[in-house]
């Protein structure tokens, strides 16, 4: 097995690498997508990838220069879902705006839930490789935005294909309701 210090670097590095072709492919999908909505979800989450890379940015310059002084559990901790709620309520407001999927946009949306998946994948095989603490603390943080991110193109996927889906089925927070 690697030594910890090693496998840090190469987690690490590893993360930073995906968040930034994560960010690349969501940024270039956004003039692909013809409806409102999937270009407003797109950009929401390229520019959470990019806050990824600032993240990953951080933590590393941190545990690497002062790691007595940081609260890594502190900044592992995420308002991912208050921002995605007031994005969904935000793009959904407006009855003028018509949501209308394209097939293009459905292909756009399975690209990134692939790439979602795979990131997923990533940080889990690097929890799972990882006897560090602050290695796998960060990989569970890692691990949590993704599952959030699936989520959220997963079920906007679905809302693109059949609107009525929110209203009946999970209409809830996003709508403010239940």
């Amino acid at each position: 097995m690697k030594g910890q210090a090693a496998y840090y670097c190469e987690a690490f590095k590893t993360a930073r690498e995906f968040e930034q072709r994560s960010e690349k492919l969501y940024r270039d999908l956004i003039p692909k997508a013809k409806d409102k909505f999937a270009r407003k979800t797109l950009t929401l989450l390229a520019d959470e990838e990019h806050h990824h890379i600032k993240k990953i940015d951080e933590i590393n310059e941190a545990l690497t220069t002062n790691p007595e002084d940081f609260n890594l559990v502190a900044q592992c901790q995420t308002e991912l879902p208050s921002r995605i709620e007031k994005h969904l309520k935000e793009v959904t407001k407006s009855k003028a705006d018509k949501i209308r999927a394209q097939v293009s946009d459905i292909e756009i949306y399975d690209m990134a839930i692939d790439m979602e998946k795979a990131g997923y994948g990533i940080y889990k095989e690097h929890y799972q490789q990882s006897n560090d603490e602050k290695t796998r603390k960060f990989m569970e943080f890692l691990i949590q935005e993704e599952s959030i991110h699936y989520e959220i193109l997963a079920s906007t996927k679905k809302y693109l294909e059949d609107p009525s889906y929110y209203f009946e089925d999970y209409g809830g927070w996003i709508f403010g309701g239940a």
